[in-house]
């Protein structure tokens, strides 16, 4: 997992490079903004596994998953 979690970090700083030059071409930014998606998922999935006890796994992934979307809701305002 710590594999897929360093080439995440090092795929979304390659994506935030891509976007800033999105300022001269639209294809780069479209470009940056397809691998932060892919890069962030990768990350956020390869962190999500991680259980004390395996059959709480789920319970543990659900709380995460709910406490993830419910800031991502909440951090514009």
């Amino acid at each position: 997992m710590q594999i897929v979690t360093g080439a995440g970090t090092v795929l979304l700083l390659a994506s935030w490079a891509a976007i800033a030059a999105g300022a001269r071409s639209p294809v780069w930014l479209l470009v940056g903004v397809i691998v932060l998606d892919l890069a962030h998922k990768a990350v956020l999935n390869s962190n999500q596994n991680f259980a004390l006890r395996p059959e709480a796994r789920n319970r543990i992934n659900s709380a995460f998953s709910t406490a993830f979307s419910s800031a991502a809701r909440w951090a514009p305002l």
